[in-house]
């Protein structure tokens, strides 16, 4: 069971901020308060500066072990409950002073909330990319360095020109805006479709509605 909510950002901004609960289970291994079950231990590898020791025993909390096990996988997938892809988390905290056994399970389960910066363009939105493929049927993007756009012919002005090879005198064509500009470097583009799923996220743009993008 989840329960999700974003804070109010720009129209034409893909990050947003989440705050969601999630009921998780917690191995037994991460089941003690180190500073407090382990206290003797962390006192002898303090006084022999044993800090691989003290890190180790500290790795150990119910924190850690839900950080470990549930939220690291998240990180650059797709994740349903929030919609989008989990950049980054941050603020965990449990929502019960206890945990609860289910049934015959070993592990014992807990509510945690936790907010996660998630990347979440939606159609509509207007976003920056830059060129970094261009073929005679579409054009390629690469937004923040990260997500990949791919602009089909379909969705690039008729009054753009493909420029061939040997006329451009270079070792691929490119294209050419209204202006016989050569197009590369920053482009706005509108998005127009999402497709998301696990690590795969693909994003198809336009380039048709010049003034709404300018």
């Amino acid at each position: 069971t989840t329960s999700a909510s974003a804070n109010p950002a720009d129209a034409n901004c893909p990050y947003h901020i989440k705050t969601i609960s999630l009921f998780l289970s917690l191995s037994p291994k991460y089941s003690f308060q180190p500073t407090k079950t382990y206290s003797s231990l962390l006192a002898a590898a303090s006084k022999s500066h044993s800090s691989e020791s003290t890190a180790h025993l500290l790795s150990l909390s119910p924190l850690h072990g839900i950080a470990k096990h549930h939220l690291d996988p998240l990180l650059m997938t797709f994740f349903e409950p929030v919609d989008g892809v989990v950049i980054a988390y941050r603020n965990i905290r449990f929502q019960s002073p206890t945990a609860r056994i289910i049934n015959e399970s070993p592990f014992a389960h807990v509510w945690v909330e936790v907010e996660m910066l998630v990347w979440r363009p939606r159609k509509g939105m207007v976003v920056k990319g830059h060129v970094n493929l261009v073929s005679k049927s579409h054009i390629g993007l690469l937004v923040d360095n990260t997500w990949n756009v791919s602009i089909p012919l379909a969705r690039i002005p008729d009054t753009w020109k493909w420029v061939e090879a040997a006329k451009a005198g270079e070792g691929h064509g490119y294209w050419s805006n209204d202006e016989g500009a050569k197009v590369e470097g920053d482009l706005r583009f509108e998005v127009q479709e999402v497709k998301a799923g696990g690590s795969l996220f693909l994003i198809e743009g336009s380039l048709l509605e010049r003034e709404k993008i300018e």
